[in-house]
Formats: structure tokens, sequence, C-alpha cells
């Protein structure tokens, strides 16, 4: 047995077995947002039987059961029996409370691109949030005669009702509302009509519904100077939580006092059980509901009667329908006129996502837009190079802008050949402004090389030095090295080019022509095969023409490679001494000559 239990015939024997009672707890993951899943726990011991109820009709079977997708009817009280096959645990319950998300919002425009320094307008939107307070867990219903199951805002078991019930503002802070939140509206749920109804009864009349605030914690007296908000007027209850009474003007909640909601009315009759209206009532812990009920008294006399028939600390169930105001916020919010303001101006200094936060509490819902920002033009002019050398170019470059004007105009290539020193200024454009900078290119004179060499003409196997001027290093060609004076031995006739280079860089050509002679002959003279002697030769200054055997007169001739004749002379006393010092150097040609012509052709070579 689960409960106690007793023998009565003390004749008899009995086994009397006891089944442990299981344990049972309920939670939930409330306080949540419309939108999330809610999650209901239920823990025990032993049990094995689980049965969940709940606002709007919930039922479940399950030990851990889910609502994936929470809504504002969600709201109030969830019950949990537990059981074993034999014994059931006491119910418990968990309350949860889930509250009105923002909806979406908007922010206008989703992307931009401003200028830096520049201002932007950016624009959210969005809602109030439509929020309900759900009042009462469905506990249990009112009697139509009792004192202590009784408040009901649609009872007729007595003519006309006068009831006031007090709501805390930390209910209506629990269910989303926030100072300046307009109430607009208020449902009481019906369980059932009595039989009169629809027959010799079908409506209330002068129902009206009135609503102030107050800083009382318990209704020990009617209270005067609430607002009415419901004109007094001929209402029929329905049967579900479809009674709809909607405030002719909004009540503003200040955010921190607690709120009188009052119901009359008055048929001015004899009221019945079968007149009676039945509805769901919950305890609340505190002196919620005062009521004056009478019958056969007119409308005027019920709304203004002061006499308290009967207090309770239980309240009729219902829904508190109203609107919060949704609180807005920026980030980042440096750069913003204003945090809080749905239209913002916005001055970034660089790209940046704005978020807007649309907040109810801890519910919130978010929207983003993108600024982003296109720097002021920033030119950096460049050349390659800086300086030229006479006849040569170079290639002007800009960066930091997306457009470019130059001033002189120059190539689309960049390329430029300037004769002289020149600057150029380039003004460069990306659509937010201009920068401007100016480069000036220097023209440096070539330099003028000049090249010679020791020895014009010579001699096959000798050498000769060629020396240059005019710039700072040389190169020579044909292998001859580099420098301003190198020595070349070319067995045949060159002409060296050599490229003369300044301190600039820049350069010069030149070429010498080095003539090589093979020198035929010279060795035939020398050995005297004709009588004929030319002595010293090579020679620097003087050279002496000797003729033996010989009793005429003869002449000589010496001629320059070109075969111009630079010396003449007669040859006497079988010799001539021919004076060579004033000469070039070089490879020069002797003619001999007698009466009867010429007779011996040789060479000199002057060094």
């Amino acid at each position: 047995t689960c409960t106690p239990a007793s023998l009565t015939a003390t004749s008899n024997e009995a086994t009397v077995t006891v089944n442990a009672v299981p344990t049972a707890s309920a939670s939930s993951n409330s306080t949540l947002c419309a939108g999330q899943a809610l999650n209901l726990t239920g823990g025990t011991d032993i049990g094995t039987s689980f049965v969940w109820t709940g606002p709007n009709g919930f039922t479940s079977t399950s030990q851990n059961p889910v609502i994936a997708t929470s809504s504002m009817t969600n709201n109030g009280l969830y019950t949990l029996i537990v059981s074993t096959p034999n014994c059931t645990a006491t119910p418990v319950s968990t309350p949860v409370t889930v509250l009105a998300a923002p909806g979406a919002i908007t922010v206008t425009p989703t992307s931009a691109s401003v200028c830096a320094g520049s201002s932007f307008t950016i624009t959210g939107a969005g809602n109030d949030i439509i929020d309900t307070l759900y009042a009462g867990t469905q506990y249990t219903v009112n009697n139509n005669s009792t004192s202590t199951a009784y408040p009901a805002p649609y009872q007729l078991y007595y003519g006309g009702q006068r009831m006031q019930m007090l709501i805390t503002a930390a209910e209506l802070s629990a269910a989303g509302f926030a100072a300046n939140s307009p109430i607009t509206s208020v449902q009481f749920p019906v369980v059932s009509k009595g039989t009169a109804w629809g027959s010799t009864v079908n409506d209330l009349q002068n129902f009206q519904v009135s609503i102030g605030s107050t800083t009382l914690t318990n209704l020990t007296a009617f209270q005067s100077g609430l607002t009415n908000v419901v004109a007094p007027g001929s209402f029929t209850p329905n049967v579900g939580y479809n009674n709809v009474h909607t405030f002719s003007t909004p009540f503003i909640w200040n955010g921190t006092s607690n709120v009188i909601l009052e119901t009359t009315f008055s048929n001015n009759l004899l009221g019945s059980t079968a007149m009676g209206v039945i509805q769901y009532n919950s305890p609340v812990g505190y002196t919620a509901t005062i009521v004056y009920r009478a019958d056969n008294v007119t409308a005027a006399a019920t709304a203004s009667a002061t006499t308290i028939t009967y207090s309770y600390t239980s309240r009729p169930d219902f829904k508190l329908g109203g609107t919060t105001p949704v609180a807005y916020s920026w980030s980042p919010a440096s750069s913003l006129s204003s945090a809080t303001s749905l239209t913002t101006v916005a001055t970034p200094t660089a790209t940046t996502i704005y978020t807007l936060t649309a907040a109810n509490g801890v519910c919130t819902s978010n929207a983003t837009t993108s600024i982003s920002v296109t720097p002021l033009p920033s030119v950096t002019v460049a050349a390659t190079p800086t300086a030229v050398c006479a006849g040569g170019s170079t290639t002007l470059s800009a960066t930091g802008a997306t457009s470019y004007t130059w001033t002189p105009a120059i190539p689309m290539s960049g390329v430029i050949t300037p004769t002289a020193a020149v600057s150029y200024t380039v003004d460069g454009d990306n659509g937010c402004g201009t920068d401007s900078k100016t480069i000036t290119i220097n023209v440096n004179a070539n330099p003028t090389v000049t090249a010679v060499t020791s020895n014009t003409i010579i001699c096959s196997g000798n050498s000769a030095t060629l020396t240059a001027n005019g710039a700072s290093t040389y190169a020579w060609s044909g292998g001859a090295g580099t420098g301003a004076n190198v020595t070349v031995s070319p067995s045949v006739t060159v002409t060296y080019t050599v490229v003369g280079t300044d301190a600039n860089g820049c350069t010069d050509t030149t070429s010498v022509l080095q003539t090589v002679s093979p020198c035929t002959g010279i060795e035939n003279i020398l050995v005297n095969s004709d009588g004929i002697n030319v002595f010293p030769n090579p020679t620097a200054t003087d050279v002496v023409i000797a003729v033996s055997n010989v009793t005429e007169e003869m002449q000589v001739e010496v001629l320059d490679a070109l075969g111009k004749q630079v010396i003449q002379s007669n040859i006497t006393d079988n010799k001539t001494t021919l004076a060579l010092s004033e000469l070039a150097t070089g490879v020069y040609t002797y003619k001999v000559y007698n009466k009867a012509g010429l007779v011996k052709v040789g060479k000199i070579v002057k060094e």
C-alpha cells in the first residue's frame, strides 16, 4: 500500500506489501525568448511513468519533453506527475516565462562607400514588441457560491459585481513590459456557462474595464481614480481564451508601479446558478482580489460600491496585452552621432561594420551595415631614373589615386626624352579628392672623348700606346682592356673603339686607327745587297743614307703613309743625313734615284 492501512479481523493474518513512493522534481530552462527551445526536465528516483500538463493544452508523457519553438502561449506553470505501477508522487510544478523577442530589424543601406572625412546617414527600422502577461496557471475553477473560490469577472451568480485585482510590477517586468510600455487589452478565459445563457440571459450589461497605478501590495479597499479603458456596454462571454477587451486608450505603465485592474457590470436582476460563468483562478500569495456582488442593484450603484463582499489571495486567470518599446543601440558607437537613435550619422575613419541591436531585456535581434571608407588620395611620383644623359629616356609613374593628369603632358607609356632639365606635375584623383606631386628630371651633358696612338704606323710585332681623354673611365674594343692608356700589338691594321664614361654615367664613343706595316725590304737594305745603307733604322732623330761605289750624283725622297713627300735631299760624297726629328712617328717610304731613274725603294721607321 502507498497509504496507511489497517486490519480489522484480528483472527486472520495478512501480508502487507509497502511500496515506495517515487520522488519527483520539475525544472526548465526558463526564462527564455520566444523562438528558443523550451526544455522541461523531470527528475525521479524510481518513477517509471511521467505525465506533464501545462498552458495552452500542453501534455506529454516524456520525462524530459522539449517544445522546439517556444512562443508567448507557452507561458505558465508546468505540472509533472510521476508514478510507478503502484504509487504516484505528489505533483510538482515549474514556472516558465517566455519573453517576446524583438522582431526582425533592418538597416538601410546594407552597405555603402564614403570618402574619408565624410558622413553618411544610416537608418534602422523595427517594431515594438507585442507583449502578453499570462497570469494564472488554471489552478482551479471558481465556485458559484463559496467565498474562497469565487473571483470571476463574468460571474452572474449575483445580478451585479464590482471586482478589483492587483498586478505586481514584478509580474509585468518578467513578462517583458518596460517603462512606457502601453497596455492595450485584457482577456479572461471561460471554462463553461450556466444553462440560462442563450435563453433567459444573453449578455453582461454595462460591462466596463478600468485600470490605474498603485503602490499597494495588498488590496484592502476599493481604489478610486482609475481610468476607464473599456466603456460600459453589453458583452457576451464565450467559452475559451478568446474574450478580448481592447482598451480605448492604451494604459502607459511607468515601469515601477503595481497596477489595479477593475471590472464591473450589472444586469440589475436576481442572479442564479444557471446564470453562472465558470472561470479559472490561481493563488498568488497576497490579497490580490476584492469583490462586491449584489442582486437587483443598478449599474451605477454597483460601479461605485465600496463594500467588500469578499477578498481573496487568488486571482482570476487573465492575459494582459500590450507592447514594449524596443531599446535600440548601435555599435561601435564612437563614430556615430547617436548610439541609440534609429537614424544616426556615421563618420567612420576606416571601413566599419555597424550593428544595430534591438533589445527587450535578454532578448535581442540584430542587423548590420558595412560602410567602406575610401581614403583621400596620397600621390607618390617616381622616375626611373631621375637624371638622364643627353639623348636618354626615363619613365615617369604615379601611384595613390585612380586617375592622373600630367603637366606637361606625357605619353601613355610614361617614357620621356627631355633635352634639358624639366619639372613634371601630376594631379591624382580617386573620386574623393585630388593630390599633386612634382618631380624634376635633370639632363646631364655627355662627355667628349678623344683617342690617339703613340705610333700611327707600326711594324708587325711592335707595339703602340693608345691614349683616351675626356671621361672618367674607358673601355676599349678588341681586347685592348680598360683605362686611359692601353698598349696594343696588333698584327694587322685595326680600328680601336673606346667608350668613355663620366661621373654621371654618361658616355661618348670614338675610335683610333692603328696601322700595321709588314716593313718588307728593311732587312735587305741593312744587308747592303745593292750598296745602299740606311742607318740607324728605326730612328728617333736622324737617318743616314750611304751609297758605295757610286761616282754619279744621286737623290733621295721620303714619303709619308699618304704618299706625300716630306723630305728631299741630294746624296753627295756618297751619303746624306736626313733629319727626321720633326716628323711624326710612323713608317715612311724612301726612294733613291740616279740619272737613269729609281734605283731603290725602302722603309724608314720613325720612333
